[in-house]
């Protein structure tokens, strides 16, 4: 099976594979249309037995400045009233 085919059948794009050495073997990384579709590909991974996973959210600069931009206006807004 071609390399990244199982993730493309559930909608996932490989788009890097890093072979590692430490705790994790292989690292990827992969473009996903939302968490519930990596659940399902990891879910299924999984149940082979012989794979345990571990998903990170990864944010690019653009997306994590309007996240904070976010936070830092809820900080600035005044509190809510009892």
């Amino acid at each position: 099976m071609a390399r990244g085919e199982v993730a493309n059948a559930f909608g996932l794009a490989v788009t890097q594979i890093f072979y590692t050495a430490g705790d994790s073997d292989i690292l990827m990384i992969l473009d996903a249309p939302d968490a519930e579709a990596v659940a399902k590909w990891v879910l299924f991974i999984g149940s082979r037995g012989n794979v345990r996973t571990r998903t990170v959210r990864a944010f690019t600069e653009d997306e994590f400045d309007g996240i904070l931009e976010n936070v830092l206006s809820d900080l600035s807004a005044p509190p809510p009233q009892p």
